[in-house]
């Protein structure tokens, strides 16, 4: 949003930015029971957002 700012509707710095991106970083809690869970789920959620 810095470089070249395209925004088509109010809702999609709200929506895009904050619910999908930060929301990707709950996927790491899927894999805390698992053997080096905390290192799978770090990897797998920063790929997601």
């Amino acid at each position: 949003m810095i470089i070249e700012p395209y925004i088509l509707s109010p809702g999609q710095d709200v929506g895009f930015d904050y619910f999908f991106a930060f929301g990707a970083l709950g996927i790491a809690g899927f894999f805390s029971e698992k053997k080096n869970g905390l290192l799978i789920g770090y990897i797998t959620a920063v790929l997601g957002r």
